[in-house]
């Protein structure tokens, strides 16, 4: 789940204006490498185009280093937010770093739809930043991520059905191939209607993402555990 520079080399021509990387990510769990990600930006800067990096989960890595090209670059657009690394989903806090003339373009749009954050959600990612407690205790849900991650990987191992083609670094999802030849849109609906486990198909990624299902390790221990002896019994049955 790294991206082909090679294949992105081949297929990059004047009319690419933007190009879209978010690591780690979402679905794969997957950490690109630094080096990839500067041949990638490289690239986009030769041939006139942006690079669009989407870093939500830049703290919850596992393995390996997260890198962001807007360090070195200046084609970079940044995106990130509040939501997964200091756990604030569903307040809406986020913020993009660009070329002054790119924010500009987007302070037209943005101030006359939402005009601006809500005031509690932007005093709470302050406190995110600046309170040494919380930065604690997002080094500790990172910590609790990687245990859930390394049982979720060991179920996975376990199953029959189920398949991790490689460790996700990142993010909390695995990304496993399923053995049933069933379209991932079917396979998650039946799942949910037969045994209530919420999972993404991976179709809805793309076709590479076909045959795969997205699992999320962000909850408790024993609802991990719940989770995959449901799985197991739909595919016995399936």
């Amino acid at each position: 789940f790294q991206p082909d520079i090679e294949r992105i080399t081949e297929y990059f021509d004047d009319d690419v204006k933007l190009v879209v990387l978010n690591t780690p990510c979402n679905p794969t769990g997957a950490v690109f490498e630094p080096s990839l990600v500067k041949s990638i930006a490289a690239l986009a800067e030769e041939n006139g185009a942006l690079v669009l990096s989407d870093e939500p989960y830049e703290y919850l890595v596992f393995e390996g280093e997260h890198y962001s090209p807007g360090k070195d670059f200046d084609n970079v657009v940044t995106v990130n937010a509040f939501s997964k690394s200091f756990a604030m989903t569903g307040w809406r806090l986020g913020y993009v770093t660009a070329p002054a003339d790119i924010l500009n373009g987007i302070k037209k749009i943005y101030q006359h739809s939402a005009s601006c954050v809500t005031a509690f959600a932007q005093m709470g990612g302050i406190e995110a930043l600046e309170n040494e407690e919380s930065r604690r205790a997002a080094e500790d849900m990172v910590r609790q991520y990687g245990e859930r991650r390394e049982l979720a990987l060991k179920l996975i191992e376990r199953s029959d059905y189920l398949e991790n083609e490689f460790v996700p670094d990142g993010a909390f999802y695995c990304f496993p191939s399923y053995a049933p030849d069933v379209p991932s849109v079917q396979l998650a609906k039946d799942i949910l209607a037969d045994v209530h486990v919420a999972t993404v198909p991976g179709g809805a990624f793309g076709a590479p993402g076909e045959g795969h299902l997205r699992l999320s390790y962000g909850t408790t221990e024993e609802t991990i555990r719940e989770g995959f002896e449901r799985l197991e019994d739909f595919f016995r049955r399936l």
